[in-house]
């Protein structure tokens, strides 16, 4: 597809995240990719050292885990837990501050809303993430195809969108496929801040 990244999809990504999250990139930091899959492969491969790892929170989409195997690196778990009483999954953020910590990993792979379980991330709990993986230089790539499909009362608030300095270290990966039903042969979109 030559040319591709003039076509007028970066305008049209640029103006939804304003429009939809007053979150303002240009239509540099848009780059189309062939799928959020390949995105994410993509990010493993260009920021994942040999012998680190990257940080997935579980339960998961199944690509999460074999991106890092593709790319010949690790994954460390960060099981979300769930709490019976609020009926949600919550993160265990003693356990992702010290995998973090831990020197490992490079990379966090955050899906908001998250996939399996539907939960949509406070801004919060956003910013506390963003705070520890900025504190130990880990890049964050989020998942955020299923932003559009939230349960009523939900707001969904891109990580990256939070703040400039959250947003410098964040790869945000974003389709019409999920909302939109769009066929995979149009092609998706992977749109960032500086990372």
């Amino acid at each position: 597809m030559t040319g591709v990244q003039t076509c007028a999809l970066p305008i049209s990504i640029v103006r939804r995240m304003a429009d939809r999250y007053q979150w303002a990139i240009k239509e540099e930091d848009v780059f189309l990719v062939p799928g959020i899959v390949s995105g994410y492969n993509f990010a493993c491969r260009a920021f994942v050292r040999p012998g680190q790892a990257v940080l997935i929170q579980t339960p998961a989409y199944p690509p999460f885990f074999t991106g890092p195997q593709n790319n010949q690196v690790e994954s460390v778990l960060n099981p979300l837990v769930f709490n019976a009483e609020s009926g949600r999954y919550e993160i265990d953020f003693e356990d992702f501050e010290a995998r973090i910590r831990s020197g490992k990993v490079d990379m966090f792979v955050l899906c908001n809303p998250q996939n399996p379980t539907g939960r949509v991330f406070t801004r919060e709990e956003l910013t506390r993430m963003a705070d520890i993986c900025a504190m130990h230089h880990v890049v964050i790539v989020s998942d955020e195809i299923h932003s559009d499909i939230i349960y009523s009362g939900e707001n969904h608030t891109p990580i990256a969108s939070i703040a400039p300095d959250i947003g410098n270290h964040c790869l945000t990966l974003i389709a019409p496929s999920k909302t939109f039903n769009i066929n995979e042969e149009i092609g998706r979109a992977s749109c960032r801040e500086r990372v």
